[in-house]
Formats: structure tokens, sequence, C-alpha cells
């Protein structure tokens, strides 16, 4: 069977929490299983935790000590893709549509989500896939933690994963990597896409499953972090035109990187 013309990207930082790892674990081993011609995995960390290969995937080790940064470690891995399509998604989610978005991007759709909504797993659901990644092909929609809504939290076009044609995310600047620490980065990809008119598609009747974890950063007001990416949200939403058509340039003039935090650091 021909592999699929898709890089699959993810970036990793381990932490504190073992879930994380396991999670990582049980994500490669499900791609294992969609025939994609290429899977990368970004690991930002100060130094290498991670093996060069792991199953399916190609990992590369970019310095950073400092807030986790998602989107520059996106980027890096976009920067050493090969195929015409690019799939980007978490390190500890996984779903059924994901071969078929692709089919839907190959034949034309610039940007496909894979699922419709979001499942978060409780703990013990998570525990028993990292025990038997297998297990992922059962999964169905069901138990999960408190709504995603009902935590003040909800699901963009680009939250979780996505499918989308390399040359549309070159036209959008790639990843903003203004974004530090958790929240707010998938919202600009999906503002980026969304003020850029671009075609999407949403797989219907289908969920993304999310493994459970320690949060390392809680998303609340006061957190400074999180509120400076509120603060960038506002600022991409009212941007002109031409200053947002300058914005994706430099941005993928600069994206991915894989010294910066090491310049920044010495």
């Amino acid at each position: 069977m021909a592999r699929l013309p898709v890089s699959y990207v993810l970036t990793y930082r381990g932490g504190a929490d073992p879930a994380r790892a396991g999670n990582l674990a049980a994500v490669l081993d499900w791609l294992q299983t969609q025939d994609l011609a290429q899977v990368i995995v970004v690991e930002q960390d100060r130094a290498p935790t991670l093996p060069e290969r792991i199953g399916p995937a190609v990992v590369v080790h970019a310095f950073h000590d400092g807030p986790f940064n998602k989107g520059w470690g996106l980027n890096v891995g976009a920067r050493r893709s090969t195929q015409p399509l690019l799939a980007f998604g978490d390190a500890d989610t996984v779903c059924h549509g994901l071969r078929q978005a692709v089919g839907v991007a190959a034949a034309g759709v610039p940007v496909v989500r894979p699922f419709t909504g979001i499942v978060d797993l409780d703990e013990a659901t998570s525990a028993a896939i990292r025990a038997r990644p297998a297990e992922i092909a059962g999964l169905a929609a069901g138990t999960r933690v408190a709504d995603r809504l009902a935590q003040g939290e909800h699901s963009p076009l680009c939250g979780g994963m996505f499918v989308i044609h390399r040359a549309h995310f070159v036209l959008l600047g790639g990843w903003d990597e203004r974004f530090l620490g958790w929240g707010g980065d998938d919202d600009a990809m999906t503002i980026k896409i969304r003020r850029a008119a671009m075609r999407t598609h949403v797989m219907p009747s289908t969920d993304g499953f999310h493994l459970h974890h320690a949060r390392a950063t809680p998303a609340v007001p006061g957190d400074p972090l999180y509120r400076g990416n509120l603060d960038l949200l506002e600022q991409l939403r009212t941007l002109s035109e031409p200053e947002l058509k300058r914005l994706c340039e430099v941005q993928w003039y600069l994206a991915g990187d894989a010294n910066r935090h090491r310049r920044e650091a010495a």
C-alpha cells in the first residue's frame, strides 16, 4: 500500500508527569497504523530525553529551556518535512478520521479537520490506552472528564489536529511563534485561515480523543503567559489585511529556526 503523501508533525516536552511520555508512545503507536509518508517529533528541552527514532517517527532535538513554545516546535518540524501535505497533531490526541481527512485534502481542500469534536478521556481510560495502545481502535465517544465548554475552553478549527496543504501553510506564515505556554496558538492559526478565506472541511460524525495528563500551566486569567496570548489574539483579529499579509511573510521568513533558543540562552 502506498503511503499517504503527508508529513505528520508533533512537538513534545516530557516534564515531571510520566503520563506525557506514555501518551506520546501511544500516539506514535497509532500513527504506525496510518501509513503516513513521514512522522516528525520535535522535542524541545534543555537536553534530549528521546531516542533519534521512535516507531515511525524521526525525532528532532531542539534546545529550549523556556516556556513551552508549541508554534515554534511545529515550525521546526515543518521546515524538515518533505511531503506536499502537512498534518499537525498534539502529542496526546488520536482519532479515527485521519486517513480520510488526508484523502479529502489530497483531493484539493486546503484545510481539513479530521474530527468534529474532542472527547477528553478520563485518567483510567487513558492509562488503559497507554498500557495497550492497540485499544485506540476501539475508542468511542463515552467516558470524559468535565466538558471543555464547562471549563471555559473551546476547540477551534486547528485545535488538536488538522491537515493543510504545504503551500497554504507557507502563505499563512506558519505557526505564530509568539505564543508561549498554554493557549492561543491553535486559535491564532484558525484566525489566519479564516481571514485568508481558505476552504475548509470538518469530517462529520467523528471524534478526536485526548489522553489525560496533568496540566503544567493552568489557563487562568491571572497567568501572565495566558494573558499575553489573549492579547496577541486580539492583535491578530484587528490587523488590517495588508498588515496581516506582511506579518505572515515575515513570520515564515523567520519560522522554524531550530537554534533560536540556543542563541538566546548563550
